[in-house]
Formats: C-alpha cells, sequence, structure tokens
C-alpha cells in the first residue's frame, strides 16, 4: 500500500492538432537532397608534376546521409597521401560502417564517429608503407545527416556555408589550423617546435611556419594527416568538429583547397558564386549551378595570375620563394535544396562582391 501521494506532474493531454502542425513544419524544413558540382585545376611551379589536391564525394544514400571533403596534399608524397586519405574515408563510410550511421542520433554520436574516421585514417597511412615522415595532407569534410551538418577539419582548407538573412551572408564552417593561431601556437611551442618564418634572401619572408630545427619541417599547418616527423613537435592529426543545423535559407556550402582561400575571401566566395548563378554578370543570363565550381576556380586562377603579373606572387599564399608559382585550386559546392522547393539562389538583397571592393 502507497501511503505517499506522487509529486510527479500529471502527464498532458496530446494535441493532435499541435502534433501535426510541428510535423508539417518539419517536414516543410526537411533537407532533402544536395546537389554536388566540383573543379579542380593544377597549379604551376618548377616542381609542379600533379594536383595534389583529391575531393571526396558520397551521395549515394541521400536517406541516410552525404558526406563530401577536400584534401589538400603536400610534399613529396602529397598526391598518395591525399588520394589514400579520401580512399579510406569513402572505405571507412560506405563498406566498413554504414549500417551504424542510422544509429548516429546526437551530435556526440556524430563527433565520434568522424573523429574515428581521422584516427583510422592516419593510422592507415603510418602503416601503408609509403613515406610520410614529411608529406601529408590537410582536409575539409562534410557530414551531413538529415539537417543536421557535422564539420570535421584539420588543416588550411576551408568550408563556407550561403545562410541567406540580412546580417550575414557567409559563414564559416571551419577554423584554418595556422600557425598564428593562439591555441595552436601553444600546443607546438609546449611539444619543443618553434613558430618561424623561412629565411629568403637572409630575411624572413612568408607566412609563419612550424619548425623542429633549422633544417625542417617549415610546414605552414599544424594540424595534418601525415607528416610524422612533425608529429613530435606538436602537429596532430584530431579534427576540429563543429556542428550546425541546416534549415531553408540555407543555399549553398563552398569547400575548397587554400589556394582558393588564398586569394579570396569567404564573403567573396559566396557573393561571386550568388551573383554568377544567382543574377548573372554584365548584363548576361546567371550561369547553371554545373558552371559554379568551375567559374570559381577559374576566377581564383586569375587571381594568381594577376599576381604574379604584378609582381606580388611571393605576397600569396605559403609558396613564398616560388617565383611564378601558382597553388592547386580544388572546389565543390554542394547546393542545398528543402522539401519540395527547387534551388533558388535569386535574392531581393544580397551584396555584390567585386575585386576592386576587396
Amino acid at each position: 500500500m502507497n501511503f505517499f501521494k506522487s509529486s510527479a506532474p500529471k502527464p498532458k493531454k496530446r494535441d493532435p492538432k499541435k502534433n501535426d502542425k510541428d510535423q508539417k513544419k518539419n517536414d516543410e524544413n526537411k533537407l532533402t537532397d544536395v546537389v554536388f558540382h566540383q573543379f579542380q585545376q593544377k597549379g604551376q611551379g618548377t616542381k609542379k608534376l600533379d594536383c595534389q589536391d583529391t575531393i571526396a564525394i558520397i551521395d549515394s544514400y541521400p536517406e541516410t546521409f552525404f558526406f563530401f571533403a577536400v584534401l589538400d596534399g603536400h610534399g613529396s608524397s602529397g598526391r598518395e597521401a591525399s588520394t589514400a586519405a579520401s580512399d579510406n574515408f569513402q572505405h571507412y563510410l560506405m563498406d566498413k560502417h554504414l549500417s551504424s550511421i542510422p544509429k548516429l542520433l546526437t551530435n556526440k554520436d556524430r563527433s565520434n564517429f568522424l573523429n574515428n574516421a581521422f584516427k583510422n585514417t592516419e593510422k592507415k597511412l603510418r602503416k601503408s608503407g609509403i613515406d610520410y615522415s614529411n608529406s601529408g595532407t590537410c582536409c575539409v569534410s562534410v557530414f551531413i545527416q538529415g539537417n543536421n551538418c557535422t564539420i570535421a577539419n584539420l588543416g588550411d582548407s576551408r568550408a563556407v556555408l550561403c545562410r541567406w538573412t540580412k546580417d550575414k551572408l557567409a559563414v564559416e564552417l571551419s577554423t584554418d589550423h595556422k600557425p598564428t593561431n593562439k591555441e595552436e601556437k601553444a600546443r607546438i611551442l609546449k611539444k619543443g617546435g618553434k613558430i618561424e618564418k623561412m629565411m629568403y634572401n637572409n630575411q624572413p619572408a612568408g607566412p609563419y611556419r612550424v619548425w623542429a630545427d633549422d633544417e625542417g619541417p617549415g610546414i605552414a599547418m599544424t594540424r595534418t594527416l601525415g607528416d610524422l616527423q612533425a608529429k613530435k613537435i606538436g602537429l596532430i592529426s584530431e579534427p576540429d568538429i563543429k556542428h550546425i543545423e541546416l534549415k531553408p535559407g540555407d543555399r549553398f556550402i563552398v569547400m575548397g583547397s587554400d589556394g582558393l582561400w588564398d586569394v579570396m575571401t569567404s564573403a567573396e566566395v559566396v557573393g561571386f558564386v550568388l551573383k554568377q548563378c544567382g543574377s548573372g554578370i554584365d548584363g548576361k543570363p546567371p550561369a547553371n549551378i554545373e558552371q559554379a565550381a568551375q567559374l570559381l576556380v577559374k576566377e581564383a586562377r586569375s587571381r594568381w595570375e594577376d599576381n604574379i603579373k604584378l609582381n606580388k606572387s611571393n605576397e600569396v599564399g605559403d609558396l613564398y620563394g616560388a617565383k611564378k608559382a601558382i597553388d592547386d585550386i580544388s572546389v565543390v559546392i554542394g547546393f542545398l535544396k528543402f522539401s519540395d522547393e527547387e534551388i533558388n539562389l535569386k535574392d531581393p538583397y544580397y551584396p555584390f562582391m567585386n575585386r576592386n571592393e576587396a
């Protein structure tokens, strides 16, 4: 017999009208598809033999997830590193753990899942038999499950979301891991590494880099896959993971290697895509979204070439000292589609960025 009155609140009666309204709202806000377009262009330089960037896209399971990534290799085995890492990510998601993806119900679940994917990829590189002592790859990746978007990034490639509001247009989804970053710098110094610029004509030049000694490695990033020697002085392969909920008004996600971001800001990139595909330029009709990635790469390449003409090539990116050098440029754009709405890049207002205003 129970002599105590329960203090638990009485269950609320179900309001079928409210629940139906909420369900209708969820259905209207649901992300139903991501349409991908990509383009790459090899850089130029005395030692530039091939493009070291690799793009990975998984869109075969739209009801379950989308995954896309840009991997920017560097060093003598950079191409092998970016290709191997891309292959491993795709194998990890599609072959080994496809059945477990629907069970990822929280942001913590998704963080752990992607962390393990990066750990597994680093492990594969270490055991590959290829010398990754001073070679490796950056990687920025986006994992979309329903309206949940998880960004896992290491290095200086970047992902940016076009979110339509009057206050903010370009939302950076990743953080560049540079030696000038306060937290990154502290970790390197604690492990005995040095943060200095390289010496060029007896003068410090170019971006800050990570060094163990005067010989190297001189790497301009603080997180990578591979670069095994630099792991002794604070480089790590643990990705920086962020979460964001996608919603109507989010138009597309642009992801690119640093060859893009070295010459264009995040706002310029988003504005360029909207301007080209939303309204057209110079009186021309809007370009098809199929052309967006190619047009963006072409624009970035022209800016690199302009810097060479103006003798400013040494001021761009981390290629200091390499005359007339141009970095590889890789771009993938994921256009977001919600419920039954068509992809629409036309808006009543957005800032038109041009090169003279940058």
